[in-house]
């Protein structure tokens, strides 16, 4: 990199770690598709604020919803071989999970799963209002995560058709988890270990914090009035749709995956056919905001496409950020609470490097996450 740019990218990631209080940040501007083309890292901070441990690239953080893409990313690998397709109704490929709707609506479909348009929204159900579980997201280490069959026992219900309302919509990545699961005929977290992050390179990633050393983890904390307080560790209860652990040479792995059009160092991991699926723009909730594909987030800056996703659960911020035309990524993960979305965290740094890669100097107009916009708001693309 050059050393003026480095010096701009560098002064913008400290300038963000002091004016948000965060106690450990971790980002790379990675180049190229393969690990022998090349990165800039910069790790500040500490994993833990209380006893003061270091981070390094292979500190585990929480990476949130950057687990939907790997999600895709194993839904992918059977649509390239003809088993599934993004167009298949969800009701025919797990027939006993209930799912509520007008029957005049069409079907849902799994694209629209995807797209986070099919009207299933943030609650599956009412009856998710007394499932302990389910409403409480987390669960201690120790305790029992229950499996996807019984997450999605308690059934869906759809407050509007598909294709006519973006909502956000977690459970509909634990339904997209179990459909996945159901096809391979093995459970998730094992299925997408093997066939998508093992080949993918993401060496250190796990699904459960026990899996991790907790001389490996980062610690999660939240900021209030400049007081900075560790939280204690947890797993995420809804796994396709955020229980990712992982470090920053993980991210960066996965970056090399899009900025490899689908392909890694050993061979193509999704079909090309299905890549450009994925890839295309197929929802967007205002002309200014990103367009979402399947299970990745498209921008445009600068005539240049942007392509990630980010996560933000308690305690940890993550965000990568591709720009395959230049043949550059950003990856950053941050140990601190940014409430109420990706944008206001490790994805708002990421952007803001993105842009200095870019050579753009005025001011962002961004109207700001997509999950905080007015969902009448939503057109197809």
């Amino acid at each position: 990199m050059d050393p003026e740019l480095r010096l701009r990218v560098e002064d913008e990631i400290h300038r963000f770690m002091v004016e948000h209080d965060v106690p450990g940040l971790a980002v790379s501007v990675v180049s190229g598709a393969t690990r022998d083309t090349g990165h800039e890292r910069w790790i500040l901070g500490r994993a833990d604020a209380a006893s003061g441990r270091p981070l390094d690239s292979t500190t585990r953080f929480r990476l949130g919803s950057i687990s939907k893409t790997l999600t895709a990313i194993g839904l992918a690998r059977y649509v390239g071989t003809g088993a599934i397709d993004w167009d298949d109704a969800v009701r025919t490929l797990v027939p006993d999970v209930r799912i509520v709707a007008d029957p005049t609506w069409k079907e849902i479909l799994l694209g629209h799963l995807l797209t986070h348009t099919s009207g299933i929204g943030e609650l599956s159900s009412p009856a998710a209002l007394r499932h302990p579980l389910w409403a409480m997201g987390v669960v201690r280490p120790g305790m029992r995560v229950p499996g996807l069959d019984e997450l999605c026992r308690v059934g869906f219900r759809c407050d509007a058709p598909p294709e006519t309302k973006w909502a956000y919509s977690n459970p509909g990545y634990s339904l997209l988890g179990l459909v996945l699961a159901r096809t391979a005929g093995e459970d998730f977290t094992t299925f997408v270990s093997r066939e998508v992050a093992t080949p993918v390179g993401m060496e250190g990633h796990a699904w459960f914090v026990e899996d991790v050393p907790p001389e490996l983890r980062a610690a999660g904390h939240s900021v209030h009035g400049g007081r900075v307080r560790a939280l204690r560790p947890y797993d995420i209860v809804a796994t396709p749709a955020g229980g990712l652990l992982g470090s920053l040479e993980d991210l960066e792995s996965l970056t090399r995956l899009v900025l490899g059009g689908g392909a890694v160092e050993t061979g193509r991991l999704v079909d090309p056919d299905v890549w450009a699926d994925m890839v295309r723009p197929q929802f967007r909730t205002h002309p200014a905001m990103a367009a979402s594909g399947l299970g990745l987030w498209l921008d445009t800056v600068a005539g240049h496409t942007v392509i990630g996703h980010g996560g933000t659960v308690l305690g940890h911020s993550a965000q990568f950020s591709a720009l395959p035309d230049v043949g550059m990524g950003v990856c950053v993960l941050a140990n601190r609470t940014f409430l109420p979305t990706a944008s206001f965290g490790a994805g708002h740094l990421a952007a803001r490097i993105v842009r200095i890669l870019l050579g753009v100097t005025q001011p962002e107009a961004r109207l700001g996450d997509p999950t905080c916009v007015d969902e009448d708001t939503a057109a197809l693309v």
